[in-house]
């Protein structure tokens, strides 16, 4: 069974996994009519795949969320991919009756007779997108079964290959003597060149490559062809890495294995190998329940309430809503968590259920999970758990925001120290998602608010130490505006001072450092004088430089002692005089 490339594909099949059976047959019967509808060459929406196979349309009043939709497209061949392996992998979760089944199904044995050809090329069929579906036989088992009007579908479209495939016949003894002869003489004039070999044998004699291949892999196991050196099909970590990368890039498999010379199956699991391995360096942390590892807890857990995730996507604040003119970024952040209302305690119970139990079944999965060789479902269906995890979080962290900014109009004295408070306060929260027990009976907001208030009061004290560094150092700059603004006889020693401080003021700060002092001590410094203006607080200045308060602080402090390193101890003195 192939994986499905996409991403979404696979997040939507996670979904079905959930749903009713009738909505599943209505998404198998889709997945069938899909794959007669689209044509090589083009490109599809994910939107339209999902409406075709779900019938479902989400309402977006986002302009990035339907930004998002159009930009997620898929190609043709990754339909063609994803298609069959999702209609495999529904069909099998629904275990379908083959005595109810309606109409005509060839297994795969019984296609490969009705046209004469081997089951492997059934495979290689499967492969170009021949979709069929999983149905349980009065044995027992489950078999893969292709309907007639799937199969008329893929003859129309690949007749030359079925009918070359019709017309293959096995090769005699002779004939194979023929060719391990030839292989024999390649071997022993080039033996850098098995890939070409095999190539223009296959081309002399008219058979497939792999035909060619297999024949002399046989023949290099009795001895009758020595000579080739094999590449070897290790692929070591850094390898690993890039190949990894290439593919999320939008590489397929195909395409990597011709650049880097490897079989499509060394490729595959390589990029699953560096896969395990990422997953294997991240710490699933959840709370733990025995209901988690009870039988069907997984139907019982996802699917006891409604589960509004997919609803949810798409929906994040986005900076274009802000109506004109408003300037105050912390206003638009509290207009926006209007669109958020409080949990009830029954959903925030069933969410944090679902969020823990998730990345409980993805922990699970990562230790049954065969790192040497590990199954591409597999890996996806972790990956599928993994991320609706975040969805579950994102939801839980969103509806809670206000509760931050609650605790936070308690703490602090201005909307400098309100952004602060606010900022610390959500990185509190995310983790307070993370360590919340659900079980115990009480509510999220009295966990989160508890964790909150401790924050607070530690940055607090913080905020207060900070402010008390810089007073020394502010007294010493009022002294010199003071002084900076004489009269009379003082003129003359106050020009030598004023070019002295333009001098070390162009040389040593940068054009912020010297706005942000000027500024705020009351003096303009020109090329050859210095005017006195009206001082300006830290928090005028930080709104004319559009910079929070705190950080024009910190760009004082540090233009401040670029000066006092810069002046000579007279001119530090002659200033302090004037």
């Amino acid at each position: 069974m192939s994986r499905i490339i996409s991403t979404k594909l696979a997040d939507l099949l996670m979904q079905a996994k959930y749903s009713p059976q009738v909505k599943r047959q209505v998404q198998l019967d889709a997945c069938e009519k899909l794959l007669m509808l689209i044509q090589p060459g083009k490109d599809y929406s994910f939107e339209f795949i999902r409406t075709t196979l779900t019938g479902y349309r989400p309402e977006i009043t986002s302009r990035k969320s339907i930004e998002d939709e159009n930009d997620s497209v898929l190609s043709y061949d990754t339909l063609i991919n994803d298609l069959p392996a999702y209609s495999e992998q529904l069909s099998k979760m629904m275990e379908l009756s083959s005595e109810k089944a309606e109409g005509k199904y060839y297994t795969v044995e019984g296609l490969a007779k009705k046209y004469k050809v081997c089951s492997k090329t059934v495979r290689r069929w499967r492969d170009k997108g021949l979709s069929g579906r999983y149905l349980s036989f009065p044995d027992g088992k489950q078999r893969l079964v292709f309907s007639q009007q799937m199969v008329n579908h893929f003859v129309r479209l690949h007749n030359d290959q079925v009918s070359r495939s019709s017309q293959f016949t096995r090769s005699s003894d002779s004939l194979k003597e023929q060719i391990i002869a030839r292989l024999a003489k390649w071997s022993v004039r080039c033996p850098e060149y098995r890939q070409e070999a095999i190539r223009r044998i296959s081309k002399r004699f008219g058979r497939s490559t792999e035909t060619i291949r297999l024949i002399l892999v046989q023949a290099e196991k009795d001895g009758l062809v020595k000579g080739f050196k094999k590449r070897s099909a290790q692929v070591d970590d850094e390898l690993k890495g890039i190949l990894y990368k290439e593919n999320r890039a939008g590489k397929q498999i195909n395409q990597l294995a011709k650049e880097y010379g490897r079989a499509p199956e060394v490729i595959t699991q390589a990029i699953n190998q560096e896969k395990a391995r990422l997953l294997s360096e991240q710490e699933i942390f959840y709370i733990d329940n025995p209901e988690f590892h009870k039988v069907n807890a997984e139907a019982d857990i996802l699917g006891s309430a409604e589960d509004s995730v997919a609803g949810f996507i798409g929906n994040d604040p986005a900076m274009k809503d802000i109506p004109p003119g408003v300037l105050n970024l912390l206003e638009v952040y509290h207009n926006d968590l209007k669109k958020y209302q409080t949990l009830s305690a029954e959903k925030e119970y069933d969410l944090f259920r679902k969020y823990n139990f998730v990345k409980c079944y993805a922990n699970d999965l990562m230790g049954r999970l065969d790192m040497e060789d590990p199954d591409s479902s597999e890996l996806s269906h972790i990956y599928s758990c993994l991320s609706q995890s975040r969805k579950y979080k994102n939801k839980l962290i969103r509806h809670n925001l206000r509760l931050v900014v609650s605790t936070a109009r308690k703490h602090a004295r201005d909307d400098i120290q309100m952004s602060e408070y606010v900022s610390e306060g959500n990185l509190v929260l995310m983790n307070a998602v993370d360590k919340f027990d659900y079980a115990r009976g009480f509510k999220f907001s009295t966990y989160a608010t508890w964790a909150i208030v401790k924050r607070f009061a530690t940055l607090k004290a913080a905020l207060a130490r900070r402010s008390e560094q810089i007073v020394f150092v502010a007294d010493e700059i009022l002294d010199i505006a003071h002084d900076l603004r004489c009269q009379g006889d003082q003129v003359s020693v106050l020009e030598q001072a004023n070019m002295d401080l333009v001098k070390v003021m162009d040389e040593a700060l940068d054009e912020r450092e010297k706005n942000i002092l000027c500024k705020h001590y009351g003096f303009v410094v020109h090329s050859e004088k210095s005017l006195n203006i009206k001082p300006l607080s830290l928090r005028e200045v930080a709104e004319l430089v559009g910079l929070s308060k705190e950080r024009v602080r910190q760009i004082e402090l540090q233009a401040i002692h670029k000066l006092r390193a810069v002046l000579s101890p007279e001119q530090f003195e002659t200033l302090l005089r004037l």
